[in-house]
Parts: structure tokens; sequence; C-alpha cells
């Protein structure tokens, strides 16, 4: 539609064609229209922000702006929805990681850093700046140990950052393993429960993910903390098998990733795990007893990841049982599976951890994706879940290469 404006008045935000006003018409005597001020400061972000939400609405209820200005105003109010209000929740997983620093050694304590500052990175840039590129300081991350927001390992980098070479045999006890699952506990129940209740600004605001695809904000930030939680798995020992296992028999589980939202979806993740199932056979048949305890447990976490997806997907035998609304077909497993073409096969039993791992990477980077767009708390749960057992098994496969699990902060893609 066209936009009346008051003579004078320049176009501006949404508006269109113009249609010229003549307040001296006689139709226009009684509406004593303002006159365009040269003084009326521009309407930027940093402005809206410092009226607030409630001042502006004030403005606007004065009916001193023209019809465009009102639309500029809206599109600014838009853009800064969200901005200088801090994610409390990040702040928490925050602090409660800080708080564990002093319990950690050298090792534990620098992943531990360093995914502070994968959340510091975040919580800022979700806080955002103003047009002069200004932070409210209200958009603090409290990072009183000094972790900062740099560059942090991703599962790509790890060989070139492990800070030094160990195996599953080192000094690591099981009163140490047992220390190491309690360090850990807090932070991980955090982000389970960040995972299952999201609760940030905006959250419905669009953003890019890692794979370049639009997502809302709450998926972007779900990707992120089950890529943070699946990294600690390894690191912490924990959750263990069982812990797992019992998604087998959750109602709020089985069948329920069954949907037109995420079932194709799953069962395209799913063909990826079975690959990473054979490739297990293949690196063991290549091993020469080296690596065999590592890799035997790389495989065993691919079968748990596979028993858990299945199950998602998989509608209830009691047909009693309520089902998705949109469930669509059961899964159908292909005649057979084939290790991705682009995986070089082990030449040597030197070569099959790092084959293995490669194999494992694909549905890892898969089902994290699928854990943002999953519609239920326990969902998320779940395919968080069976990131953390894929992310085991690879943290197995870089003990077997003389590598640390600690070198990487963040599981299944940047």
């Amino acid at each position: 539609m066209p936009c009346t404006l008051p003579a004078g008045a320049v176009p501006s935000g949404m508006c269109g064609t113009i249609v010229a006003v003549n307040p001296d018409s006689p139709q226009n005597q009684s509406l004593h229209l303002p006159e365009r001020s040269s003084t009326t400061p521009a309407l930027t972000r940093r402005g809206v922000l410092k009226a607030g939400v409630g001042g502006l609405g004030a403005v606007l209820a004065t009916g001193l702006l023209s019809a465009c200005a009102m639309d500029e105003a809206s599109e600014a109010l838009n853009r800064v929805r969200g901005g200088f209000e801090p994610n409390e929740q990040l702040r928490s997983i925050g602090a409660v990681m800080r708080s564990a620093l002093d319990r950690a050694d050298a090792e534990e304590a620098e992943f531990i850093r360093r995914q502070i500052g994968v959340l510091e990175k975040e919580f800022l840039r979700q806080c955002g700046t103003d047009d002069e590129g200004q932070r409210d300081p209200q958009c603090s991350f409290e990072d009183a140990d000094g972790g900062g927001s740099g560059d942090s390992p991703t599962s790509s980098t790890a060989p070139s950052t492990a800070a030094k070479a160990r195996t599953a045999e080192d000094n690591k006890g099981t009163d140490s393993a047992a220390k190491r699952r309690q360090l850990f506990a807090g932070i991980q129940r955090e982000l389970l429960g960040a995972i299952e209740s999201p609760e940030l600004p905006d959250a419905d605001a669009h953003e890019k993910d890692s794979q370049g695809r639009t997502v809302t904000r709450q998926e972007f930030q779900t990707q992120l903390l089950v890529g943070l939680y699946g990294a600690t798995a390894p690191v912490a020992g924990a959750p263990q098998r069982e812990d797992i296992a019992e998604l087998l028999e959750d109602p709020e589980v089985v069948g329920r990733g069954n949907t037109k939202a995420l079932g194709e979806d799953l069962k395209d993740a799913l063909n990826s795990v079975y690959g990473a199932i054979q490739a297990a056979g293949v690196a063991l048949a290549a091993d020469d007893g080296s690596a065999r305890k590592q890799l035997a447990a790389a495989g065993d976490g691919a079968r748990l990841a596979r028993d858990v997806v299945t199950a998602m997907i998989t509608p209830p035998a009691d047909d009693s049982t309520e089902k998705p609304e949109d469930a669509e077909g059961a899964y159908e497993p292909p005649a057979g599976f084939g290790v991705s073409k682009a995986t070089k096969a082990p030449a040597s039993a030197k070569e099959a951890p790092a084959f293995l791992h490669a194999a494992l990477a694909a549905p890892l980077s898969q089902l994290r994706l699928l854990a943002g767009r999953a519609e239920t708390g326990p969902l998320r749960l779940a395919l968080a879940q069976t990131c953390a057992a894929l992310s085991r098994a690879q943290g197995q496969l870089e003990l077997a290469q003389g590598l640390g699990p600690e070198a990487v902060v963040l599981r299944g893609g940047d």
C-alpha cells in the first residue's frame, strides 16, 4: 500500500510509493500536521536502547513520528530484541564451570577454561552491541578467572593441539577416574538442564549454523551445548553406558522421534551409525592387538548410539501408547552398509584408530545438529546422550593414538 507522509517528509524504512499530502488543502486544514523539525534526532539502535521499549512506545503514541519513521522505529525495535539482555542460563553454566577449576588438575583446568571461552563467546554474541560497537555493561560474563573467548580447538584440530601424549593405562587409576566423574558431574548437569529446557532471550531469532543453514537462536544454542556436553564425556568418563541405556525404555523417547520434522533425518543419521559400526569391524581386522581394547570400546559406543536412535524412531510395541500425530513409517535398514568412500581403509594397524575416528565423525555431526531441531526436552536429552556415546568412542581412539581427549572442547563439528 502507498505510504502517506506529511509534506516534505523523507521516505525511509519499509515505505515504498509516496503519496503527497497538501496541508493547505481545505480537507486537511483541521489536521494540524506537525512540521518536520531539523533538530529531531536520528532514530538509531542506540537511541532505541536508551529509550527502552516503553520510551519508544511513548514517542510513537505522541504522533510525532511520520508513518515511515514509525516503520523505521518498528524495524529498529525488532533489531534490538534480545540485544543487551544477558543469557542467564549461559552465565549459570559458566559459574559452575569456574567453581570446578579449584578442584581440577592442570589438564582438566585447561579444558574447562577453554569451554568457558566458548560459552563466553556465544554469551557476548547473543548480547550484541549498539550501532557504535559498544557493549552494555550488563553484558558481562563475569569471568573472574580470566577464561577468554579466544579460539578453541575442535575435533578437526585435536591432533595438533593435544598437550601431550598419553594412554588409557597412564597414572589415572580408579580413584582418579571417580574424582573426574565427580568433578564434571555439576557441569554436565547444568549443560543437560539447558539442553532440556532452554531459556534465552529472543529464542526465535534466526542464525546461521556451522553448516550454513538458517536456524533459530534456540536451535543454534542447543547445538552448541550438545557439542560442549559431548566433549565432557570422554574427559569425565561419563555418562556411563547404563545411564544412556535407560533411554531405551523411556516412554518420552521411544518412537517419539519418528515425526515428519525428525524422522527421515534420524534414519539418515542411523545409516551413518551403521557405517561406523562396520568401520569398527574393518579397524579391528587391521589391528595387531595394540589398540584392540580402545577399538572395541569405540565400536560398543557406536552400537549404543544405534540402539538409542533406533528406539527413537521405532513405534512402541504397545498399541495403546500414544504416538506422534505426524508419525512416519518404521525404519528399514538398507541391505548393506559401506564405509564412506572418502574414508581410506587402514593399510596398517597404526592407521586403524584414525580410520574409525573419522567414520564416527559423520553420525556425531548429524545427531548434534538434529538435537537442535528436536521438539521436546526428552528428545533433546536423548540426542545429547547419543552424541556423548559417540564422543566417548572418539576419545578412546584418541587415547589409542597417544592424544588427549582434553584437547577437544567441542564435539561434532565447529
